[in-house]
């Protein structure tokens, strides 16, 4: 068994592809494989990912027969892991040489912990803006306390960070089975490893994201967002639910949880002044940004 499986779900990504899989072959740690699931790409994504599991025995090449959406694929490269630890790369991310190797020891060293994550680079395509996000304290006095402040510092790409593999497979299908949305779903498959104590972070090592320019989000519907926010709330409900918290602690994670909740989710001021919009102006058919 490889010690770490990387997820690489990809369509049409050629353009950035290569660099990333260079990425992963030039990493310190050695002791993994990399699987790359190809969403019936229709460019030269293919070429390269073959040009790889040629050339390294260590990368394996998937082709679905047909697209299968973003989340099947995403699932897909998972179920096919075999390594004790997984993460999944995006085609156009790309991470420090050390940074199997470091989040590699950080769970080592730690077994109560199921998710190691690092500071986080983005960029835009051309580099003309860029941030970086380092681990934010999150020490506190208390319990609750050090879960607040992770619950609204963490960064959203820690879901692309260095799992325990059979941590993450039971949480992305009950995620997605209690809230089968996209919006906000990376932020409620963290939540797990924070109220567990079990997040461990370092700025040893760093992630870089790159972030392109998109078309506008659509805006969501009330009819959209209020199920959504339902959601949400009942999965974070349930899954606190199951922790030794006491009864002071399960009373401040209430509120928490809702503040929570609308900050990551769809907040009740925000689904208000979205149905006064609606009720004023008529729900549009194909709404726009």
């Amino acid at each position: 068994m490889v010690a770490v499986s990387v997820g690489v779900p990809v369509y049409n990504g050629a353009d950035r592809l290569r660099a990333s899989l260079q990425c992963l072959r030039d990493q310190t740690f050695t002791d993994f494989e990399v699987l790359v699931f190809d969403n019936d790409s229709t460019d030269e994504t293919g070429d390269i990912a073959r040009e790889f599991a040629e050339q390294d025995s260590r990368f394996h090449y998937v082709r679905q027969t047909e697209n299968v959406g973003p989340f099947i694929n995403f699932i897909d490269a998972l179920d096919a892991a075999q390594g004790k630890y997984f993460f999944w790369r995006a085609h156009d991310d790309l991470s420090d040489l050390n940074y199997i190797e470091v989040l590699h020891k950080l769970l080592d060293d730690n077994p109560q912990a199921y998710l190691a994550a690092s500071r986080v680079f983005n960029t835009n395509s051309d580099g003309s803006e860029t941030f970086t996000f380092p681990v934010p304290d999150a020490s506190a006095s208390t319990r609750v306390g050090r879960i607040r402040k992770m619950l609204f510092r963490a960064h959203p790409s820690w879901v692309y960070a260095l799992w325990r593999r059979e941590a993450i497979t039971k949480i992305i299908h009950e995620t997605h089975e209690a809230y089968p949305f996209p919006w906000a779903s990376d932020h409620l498959m963290l939540f797990s490893p924070i109220i567990d104590d079990a997040l461990v972070t370092t700025d040893e090592t760093t992630f870089t994201q790159l972030t392109r320019d998109r078309p506008s989000r659509a805006r969501a519907l009330t009819t959209e967002m209020i199920p959504a926010r339902r959601a949400y709330l009942a999965r974070c409900r349930s899954e606190t639910a199951l922790r030794d918290f006491s009864f002071i602690e399960r009373l401040q994670m209430h509120f928490l949880i809702r503040q929570h909740t609308s900050d990551r989710c769809y907040g009740l001021r925000k689904i208000g002044r979205r149905l006064l919009h609606e009720m004023v102006h008529g729900r549009p058919a194909n709404p726009e940004a």
